[in-house]
């Protein structure tokens, strides 16, 4: 198959990004392949060959985020294609699902993404929300964060939330400090934010 027919491949959804990706690093053309092709932030770096070795396949903001650039570069040589969104759509149904005091990192929506598999979108909804309610525990409230949420991990699972405090008395500023402990081995985490 031809680099092209990769790129093509993997827009409309039959091949992975990861397959991609070995698949541009094996191929000894594929450097100069991607010449005079231009599309900002992908190639603010210098080049789309450069922005596709240089990316976490174990993020799935990548897929997401490479599907669109080569949907424009396949659109920028005039291949017709048939582009696939469906990870786009289980990527922006687990953000939308989430509430506005969690924002989750990328290896648990990953995580979530293989819990949803298969469901229509309003099973895939009411997963994410069960997953959620049973993971981000809260022995009170949970937190209003002053600045962007920081849940705590510890070796890759979320901690609880304790609780938050005032520290206005400390600081000059408006500020609380954010308490998470991990109960089986009673590592605490704390956060700071200054609003």
């Amino acid at each position: 198959m031809s680099l092209i027919e990769d790129i093509k491949s993997f827009v409309e959804g039959r091949t992975s990004a990861k397959n991609l990706y070995e698949k541009v690093k094996s191929s000894p053309e594929s450097e100069s392949f991607f010449d005079g092709f231009f599309s900002k932030p992908y190639t603010n770096d210098g080049s789309l060959y450069l922005y596709i070795i240089s990316q976490n396949y174990d993020n799935p903001a990548t897929s997401v985020n490479l599907q669109d650039v080569m949907a424009k570069f396949l659109d920028f040589k005039g291949i017709p294609y048939s582009q696939d969104d469906s990870a786009l759509r289980e990527y922006e149904l687990i953000l939308k699902s989430s509430p506005d005091w969690l924002s989750l990192p990328e290896f648990y929506i990953e995580k979530i993404k293989n819990d949803i598999k298969g469901a229509d979108t309003k099973q895939a909804r009411s997963i994410v929300k069960d997953v959620i309610k049973r993971d981000f525990v809260s022995l009170g409230k949970p937190p209003k964060w002053l600045q962007s949420p920081e849940w705590q991990f510890d070796d890759n699972q979320p901690m609880i939330f304790v609780g938050q405090l005032s520290l206005d008395k400390l600081k000059h500023d408006t500020s609380q400090i954010y308490i998470f402990i991990n109960s089986k081995n009673e590592k605490v985490h704390s956060v700071i934010q200054t609003a």
